[in-house]
């Protein structure tokens, strides 16, 4: 039989990034339910007369109980009891205690718990959230309020598939980046981003280090790889702003193996996030690809791509990853800090001349 798994959350109409992670999840899933042997639904909260409505969601308005009484309800239709069941929360905790209290047969708790803060004297401690967390049977939470109530693991597997993403220097990896061929040119330096058009990327930042690093060499071409160039940032403004009109190529749907295959040609990468999240966004798959990235808190962070290399990353430094503990995956890099864009023009700057 198949697993039955509920995805619950925010409503998928809803704009917060909750909902999208969420919602995109969720499509993902349905999309190899049958490869995988699942079943899955979705519970969302959401406003009345939301406009998202499908067979396979359930949609609420209970503020109170954050849904628990129409888990249960919506639990009761689509599960069989005979089979496991699996509640995935994509949400805050505290939220979840409530939701927590829905009568469920059969049911498994999986979170993902998105805190990055302990409170005010570290007062997401105790409490209602952290009870929900530790009372859930499989949790991924990060940052300090996940370091606070939580098991504590020096690394983490990296999840890549190593079939898909790998260093693309073939003619196959030429062909699959020709939709950088109109900014791009052989003896171009390519910087690249792979990031969401959102207020916690500073795209602002990553425009001004580009366009210092162009004061220098004229060679220099950002890719940009994002979801829409109008949101949280209007990248043509960027553009024109900072003169990269010419320079700069943005992508908003590739392929995996034209995503690995531009992260190969790049010279490097950067990741523009101002803290919120796991800090690490793209970097493991640029790495694989053989690509220095650099972040607002880490630079210089870089693989040889080759087998014996040190694995994926810790809190602190980088370190064997569980899933071949470094022998395979040819992950690795080292760890710094910077602030601001000097220190990502200098970083963007050694991680050029170490192509």
């Amino acid at each position: 039989m198949s697993i039955s798994l509920m995805v619950v959350g925010d409503g998928f109409a809803q704009p917060t990034g909750l909902a999208r992670i969420a919602r995109d999840l969720t499509a993902r899933l349905r999309q190899n339910a049958d490869s995988l042997g699942i079943e899955v639904s979705a519970v969302g909260w959401q406003p009345p007369l939301s406009p998202f409505q499908r067979d396979w969601y359930l949609g609420h308005q209970d503020s109170e109980g954050w849904g628990a009484q129409a888990l249960s309800v919506w639990w009761a239709e689509r599960v069989d009891p005979r089979t496991i069941g699996v509640v995935l929360t994509v949400w805050d905790p505290a939220r979840c205690h409530g939701l927590r209290q829905a009568n469920l047969t059969n049911a498994h708790w999986w979170g993902y718990f998105p805190i990055d803060a302990e409170g005010v004297r570290g007062s997401l401690q105790w409490g209602p959230a952290a009870e929900t967390v530790q009372a859930y049977d499989r949790v991924l939470g990060y940052g300090r309020f996940g370091a606070k109530v939580l098991e504590t693991d020096d690394y983490l597997p990296h999840g890549i598939d190593t079939q898909v993403f790998y260093p693309r220097i073939d003619q196959a990896g030429w062909e699959a980046i020709e939709f950088l061929a109109p900014v791009v040119q052989a003896n171009s330096i390519l910087v690249g981003c792979v990031a969401a058009n959102q207020p916690r990327k500073d795209f602002a930042l990553l425009f001004a280090a580009v366009a210092k690093m162009r004061e220098v060499d004229r060679g220099v071409r950002l890719w940009l790889h994002t979801d829409t160039q109008i949101g949280a940032w209007a990248i043509p403004q960027l553009a024109a702003d900072y003169g990269l009109q010419r320079a700069l190529i943005v992508t908003t749907s590739l392929t995996d193996d034209q995503l690995a295959a531009a992260y190969t040609w790049c010279a490097v990468t950067i990741a523009p996030g101002l803290g919120e999240g796991f800090g690490k966004g793209p970097t493991p798959w640029s790495a694989r690809c053989s690509r220095p990235r650099t972040s607002r808190t880490r630079r210089g962070e870089r693989s040889g791509g080759a087998a014996g290399n040190r694995g994926w990353c810790g809190p602190t430094a980088w370190g064997p990853c569980r899933d071949c503990a470094g022998r395979a995956c040819g992950l690795g890099g080292r760890s710094g800090f910077g602030r601001g864009w000097r220190s990502y023009e200098e970083t963007l700057g050694q991680g050029v001349q170490g192509r």
